[in-house]
């Protein structure tokens, strides 16, 4: 479960271990089996949509990521960052 507080910037924290990270953007496969999260410690974070632990977590990019989009297949996952560079 995936508990999300409405704010300037949300929250999102995985539970049980109950630590929060700040999100920018969020987006599901197209087969809805997996979740995204742009994360303002410059990762993105990967859950199973029926999971309520994070199992990856993706980094690269030298500032906040603010967006993530997956292609219409689900095979490709874009980010967007502050560093001005998508990927």
């Amino acid at each position: 479960m995936l508990r999300v507080a409405r704010r300037k910037m949300a929250s999102v924290s995985a539970v049980p271990s109950r630590s929060a990270v700040a999100f920018w953007g969020v987006a599901f496969s197209p087969d809805g089996k997996l979740l995204a999260v742009a994360c303002d410690d410059k990762t993105v974070r990967m859950w199973e949509a029926a999971s309520p632990k994070a199992f990856t977590a993706l980094s690269g990019h030298a500032g906040i990521v603010k967006a993530v989009a997956f292609s219409p297949d689900g095979k490709l996952l874009a980010t967007a960052s502050d560093d001005k560079t998508a990927r």
